[in-house]
């Protein structure tokens, strides 16, 4: 089969990149509408609640869905469409799978869990069912992008936005659920768009039956070796919250998390772009000529800059974004947002240079590097914890720098050794 026949075809390959960056602008814009309600309604301690649970799911997600989604793409490109969908049956059937023994470990371990979570016990079942749908999700967007449905991509995004937005105000602002209504809140948002994900990939063909058993142990051999590194990023984006919750009091926690909320938009800023800004420098990458290297050197040039300007922009007005942001009972935001925000800078950073070692099909390298730093991050949080909140931030913003900078240097050797890139070879999985 002639592989190339099955690339999505766009007419303008612009508009796509457009509706990518836009999904993903307002994906980011709509939580940050919605926290100074979420500030106001619930007051520092319960925000910080809300915290410790957003950690978890996200430091869960990539255990339940082993990263199987990732192989469905590979699967479409080099083995064409019906090899695809059973990657993608398969992807589906292990966040079920692995849905089913996290809440089964949750329910025999639930009481060690809450007292190292610091979470109430009888919730902890509400991180499982979280973070199943984002397993889901993650599914649904992997295909709608590789299949260059810009449009489906973006209604999966916005519209687990809104509906977390909706229910919020329905479930806070007006019965008055407080922090439990957070929760609520993403549960629905997730399972519904969850299933509206799943009912479309079955009228697609994309969740099929019988599946083939060689496709479990191509997905389990492609998942299960990143799972070191996933977990390791989910763990340098989380364990901050998780770690204060054992420490300090839940309005320590909640104050620490609003300035998390506001600095997180440069990352979240960064991956948008991201969209774009990877089809651009692999075509630079694989013309691999002096102008093209040059073209590369100003963007970065560019990136930078403009990434620095926006950190200091955010330490600069940091009291006021915290009071618009958060109002009475925030002002301890401050301190950690303004070493957060250059945090973040660092990761916003890293997200671009880490596509130079994607093209070269070094994803060992990129794997070490994530595990170092998050041992690096746990280190420096036991040293600095007694200083609170800000040490916990203080933390953060040595550790990001540690890895935008190791991450460039590798990137920077990856971009001047002149070599083809190393596709990953599904052949290679079996």
């Amino acid at each position: 089969m002639n592989v190339l026949r099955s690339v999505p075809k766009s007419r303008n390959f612009s508009s796509q990149a457009l509706i990518y960056i836009l999904a993903a602008a307002i994906n980011a814009i709509i939580p940050f509408l919605l926290l100074p309600f979420l500030t106001r309604w619930l007051g520092p301690a319960d925000f910080g609640q809300v915290g410790s649970f957003v950690a978890l799911v996200a430091v869960l997600t990539p255990i339940i869905s082993l990263n199987a989604h990732g192989l469905i793409s590979i699967a479409y490109f080099d083995k064409g469409e019906e090899s695809s969908r059973e990657q993608a049956t398969w992807a589906v059937l292990i966040v079920l799978a692995m849905s089913v023994i996290c809440a089964s470990a949750s329910v025999a371990f639930r009481e060690p869990l809450a007292s190292l979570v610091e979470m109430d016990a009888a919730w902890l079942w509400a991180v499982v069912i979280a973070a199943c749908g984002q397993g889901l999700l993650a599914v649904a967007l992997t295909i709608a992008q590789t299949k260059g449905r810009a449009f489906t991509y973006g209604f999966i995004q916005i519209g687990y936005a809104i509906l977390l937005f909706a229910g919020c105000l329905l479930l806070i602002g007006y019965l008055g659920f407080a922090w439990r209504g957070r929760l609520v809140a993403q549960l629905l948002a997730a399972s519904i768009m969850a299933g509206l994900a799943i009912t479309w990939l079955r009228r697609l063909g994309f969740i099929t039956s019988p599946v083939r058993s060689e496709q479990l142990r191509r997905a389990l051999r492609f998942g299960v070796p990143l799972l070191p590194h996933s977990l390791a990023g989910a763990f340098m984006l989380s364990t901050d919250r998780l770690i204060l919750a054992n420490v300090v009091s839940s309005a320590e926690v909640g104050a620490y998390y609003l300035a998390y909320q506001i600095a997180i938009l440069l990352l979240v800023l960064a991956q948008a772009l991201n969209q774009a800004w990877l089809p651009w420098l692999y075509a630079r990458l694989a013309r691999n000529d002096k102008s093209a290297r040059q073209e590369v050197g100003k963007a970065l040039l560019g990136i930078g800059a403009f990434f620095v300007t926006a950190a200091a922009g955010v330490v600069i007005l940091a009291p006021v974004l915290v009071k618009v942001a958060g109002g009475p009972g925030f002002e301890q935001s401050v301190a950690p947002l303004r070493l957060l925000a250059p945090a973040m800078a660092c990761h916003a950073w890293y997200v671009f240079v880490s596509g130079f070692l994607f093209y070269r099909g070094r994803t060992g390298v990129l794997s070490f590097i994530t595990c170092l730093s998050a041992i690096v991050q746990i280190g420096l949080m036991g040293a600095l914890i007694a200083y609170g909140v800000k040490g916990i931030a203080s933390a953060v913003a040595i550790t990001s720098l540690f890895y935008a900078m190791v991450t460039t240097y590798a990137a920077l050797r990856a971009f001047l050794i002149q070599e083809p890139s190393a596709a990953i070879d599904l052949e290679s999985i079996k």
